[in-house]
């Protein structure tokens, strides 16, 4: 990864937050620039998407100027938001509390740099990002328009060649990257992908101090470096970072009463819903989760419509669009026969689930799913049985992640290890309450010491196994360690795809 790419992946990104922090600032929700990242993602698809409709080209000298305006827009209302007396409000963290649990985010730092090195060294290396996430947003970049997306013709099916209709999220973020610097570098994502994990670690400590303690807290920042498939999936730049963020956001910003609700915390829960259902088709849950827990929790009916209002607006334009282009508004999933799909790609699932379904599972699966999630299994199971009433929210949140896991299974052509991504959101949570049991069980400094060993250990652990997954590390010899993941990029980048484009000439070649 070169200077000057870095420079314009962080300028991307400031550009891509900086509206959504300032009014996520002026609404007074907790960390807002997580709010702010939610927000300003969903914006950025809802105007690709409206450019799309209107005809606009989609070009940073389309979208640029609308996003200035916007960005001076939230300032000048946060300007005046600032002018006013402040209600009293606790802060973020208590006095005291940052420097008291510090050590625990010592097994951070080494999970935490292999995040960096991936997203820089191996940018994007998941196994379907080349010719799906990424090469939708260079397709949307040298086209200027998103019209071949879904792919339902012939034509646009010679551009985008399989039968997609996740909303273009991660692309869209990609897009504006790539059309800042003018040119389709996956290097440029770094910022962007690095951004999420810290992103999901600043949220997953302020829900456990929410729930729990600011001890509590800490203690689960600990696990969640602990959890290799955390740093894995949220690396390789698909939408489980994403799903993940989306799922914890929920439950930090949705209130747990109706003595907390404010409008800007059910904005924000809303619009939280509405990016994991933009992240992948699965997160549609995450609306209905809402709800669900809008009813038990109690609140009034204005500040359930409100959260629904937000997600809805997060979420429908572009399902309505599936439904309008497609005839599917979830293209291209059956749902039970109620819509059309395409009859290749039914083939080829229903392939896959002969081939990867549960009674196919290989030799591995057990140990691979130990191996690589045991800490996340210990640690909801013990908070899970040490504070199953009040943490009645994060368990079943866990259990929706485990059901689309185990639904995902047979589908995905990539391996069983490849499945393990989907589970990210799971892993947080379960490191919430693992974070809990441990805070109630190691009191006093030298138990944390012994603690903080260990789960530095544990958090080594986690790195190495994140540096090379979906391969072994322990497998692989050391010298490969530091290149195994780029192996995806060189696979795309064969002479032998060079040589038969010159062959075919202005010809075609299946």
């Amino acid at each position: 990864m070169t200077v000057g790419d870095a420079l314009i992946g962080t300028l991307g990104l400031a550009t891509l937050v900086a509206p959504g922090w300032l009014v996520a600032r002026t609404a007074r929700v907790p960390v807002p620039v997580v709010a702010g990242f939610i927000g300003s993602a969903v914006t950025l698809i809802a105007l690709v998407l409206f450019c799309n409709a209107t005809g606009a080209p989609l070009r940073f000298t389309t979208l640029g100027p609308v996003w200035a305006f916007a960005t001076l827009a939230a300032v000048w209302i946060h300007r005046r938001a600032s002018s006013r007396p402040a209600p009293i409000s606790t802060p973020l963290l208590p006095p005291g509390a940052w420097r008291e649990h510090a050590p625990l985010w010592l097994p951070l730092l080494p999970v935490l740099a292999v995040v960096v090195y991936r997203a820089t060294a191996q940018p994007l290396f998941g196994v379907d990002t080349i010719f799906r996430w990424n090469y939708l947003a260079e397709q949307m970049l040298a086209r200027s328009t998103l019209e071949f997306y879904p792919p339902v013709t012939a034509a646009d099916f010679e551009i985008y060649a399989w039968p997609d209709g996740i909303a273009p999220l991660v692309s869209s973020q990609y897009f504006w990257l790539y059309a800042l610097a003018g040119a389709t570098r996956p290097t440029l994502t770094a910022p962007l992908v690095i951004f999420q994990f810290i992103a999901l670690v600043l949220a997953t400590h302020t829900l456990a101090r929410r729930l729990f303690s600011a001890r509590a807290a800490a203690f689960a920042v600990a696990l969640l470096a602990a959890s290799p498939v955390v740093a894995w999936a949220t690396a390789m730049g698909q939408e489980t970072g994403l799903t993940a963020l989306a799922f914890v956001a929920l439950l930090l910003y949705l209130p747990r009463d109706r003595a907390e609700e404010s409008r800007g915390l059910l904005a924000a829960a809303g619009l939280a819903a509405g990016l994991g259902a933009l992240a992948r088709e699965y997160g549609l849950v995450l609306p209905l989760l809402g709800l669900a827990l809008c009813f038990a929790r109690r609140l009034t009916l204005r500040g359930t419509l409100w959260f629904v209002a937000f997600a809805a607006l997060a979420a429908l334009p572009w399902y309505a669009r599936n439904w309008a282009a497609t005839g599917n508004p979830v293209y291209n999933l059956s749902v039970g026969g109620l819509f059309p799909i395409n009859p290749v790609h039914a083939w080829l699932n229903e392939s896959f689930l002969a081939e990867f379904g549960w009674g196919h599972l290989p030799p591995a699966a057990p140990r691979l799913l130990l191996t690589n999630c045991l800490v996340g299994l210990l640690g909801a199971l013990a908070g899970g049985i040490l504070y199953f009433r009040s943490a009645r929210a994060l368990l079943l949140a866990i259990a929706l992640v485990v059901a689309l896991w185990a639904a995902s299974v047979a589908y995905t052509a990539a391996g069983f290890i490849a499945t393990l991504r989907v589970l990210n959101p799971a892993l947080v949570f379960a490191a919430v309450l693992g974070g809990a049991a441990l805070a109630r069980w190691i009191p006093g400094q030298r138990g944390r010491a012994v603690a903080i060993l260990g789960l530095t250990l544990l958090a080594g652990d986690a790195a190495m196994r994140a540096l090379t997954l979906p391969a072994n590390v322990y497998r692989v010899p050391p010298k490969a360690w530091l290149t195994l993941g780029g192996a995806i990029h060189e696979f795309h980048a064969r002479p032998a795809y060079r040589e038969l484009a010159q062959l075919a000439g202005a010809e075609r070649m299946l």
